[in-house]
């Protein structure tokens, strides 16, 4: 895959180059020059793009040429965008000598043979057409319009709205029921209960004061754009951690002869489910 990104065969072409240079290997610099053939027949957007503007003052003449022959525009947003990356990171490499004279004459060479009626001529255009058809696979021209119209980041902005911060999701745990202590009068529980229960009503209302702020989020009108997102899954949040809270609740063991104890987990489970009617009066449409 990395074969086929713009800049990969420009840099290949460029590390061949050097190296024929230095060794003065002339095997080498016949295959810096076809490699660099190639890159520039898969991609001719990177001549204009690597060229330094004083270079590129210079060979107006042939880059003149090169944008009737290939077109000016590039009709994909993502290629565009790494061809910019690729230019931002190796111009200054391009812009040295003999480097740039080196892609100036080699481009002019070029396009001068994709004109000619000659083996070599039918050989340039042959290697251009596969190079389009598999250009056309990875960076396909099909954006002719938002891709990221109604997506709800689409609008992200930099307005300061707060919203207050989820609670600490509680980790429910199912123990034992705890043996239950009876007073020998009437049967009531006692402090082993209370302790038992006592968790499950801080809960209760840790999840009340959650309720009202997201009441009072929703309350003040529709939510811009680039909060809708998040308030969305607030409300997921809500909805999740009211269903294990009631869990718990009907998990809690208060013996059938605790007639305290079970009227308090009867209200308890009654203000949970209050709870989610609220949230279910939410509507999703309104965040």
């Amino acid at each position: 895959a990395a074969s086929h990104l713009p800049g990969w065969g420009l840099s290949r072409a460029l590390a061949l180059f050097r190296i024929a240079n230095a060794t003065t290997d002339t095997v080498q610099t016949r295959n810096a020059t076809a490699q660099l053939d190639n890159a520039l027949l898969a991609f001719p957007e990177l001549l204009p793009t690597v060229l330094s503007p004083a270079v590129a003052a210079s060979a107006s003449a042939l880059l003149t040429g090169w944008a009737s022959r290939f077109g000016a525009a590039t009709p994909n947003s993502s290629l565009a965008h790494l061809l910019a990356l690729y230019a931002e990171r190796a111009a200054e490499l391009w812009a040295e000598m003999p480097v740039s004279s080196w892609l100036i004459e080699q481009a002019t060479e070029l396009l001068k043979r994709l004109e000619e009626p000659t083996k070599a001529g039918e050989d340039a255009r042959r290697v251009l057409a596969i190079a389009s058809a598999e250009r056309a696979m990875w960076f396909p021209p099909r954006e002719r319009r938002n891709r990221y119209a109604g997506d709800p980041f689409a609008t992200l902005s930099r307005e300061e709205i707060v919203i207050p911060e989820d609670d600490p999701q509680p980790q429910v745990q199912l123990a034992e029921a705890p043996e239950l202590v009876e007073d020998g009068v009437n049967g009531e529980s006692t402090a082993a209960t209370s302790a038992m229960l006592s968790p499950l009503l801080e809960e209760t209302e840790a999840l009340e004061v959650r309720v009202s702020e997201m009441q009072q989020i929703l309350g003040r009108g529709a939510p811009p754009p680039s909060l809708r997102a998040a308030i969305v899954q607030r409300l997921q949040n809500l909805n999740e951690a009211l269903t294990r809270h009631h869990i718990a609740i009907d998990c809690a063991n208060v013996g059938e002869d605790d007639s305290q104890a079970r009227a308090a987990k009867r209200e308890l489970t009654r203000k949970v489910e209050t709870l989610c009617v609220r949230v279910e009066a939410f509507s999703v449409a309104d965040a």
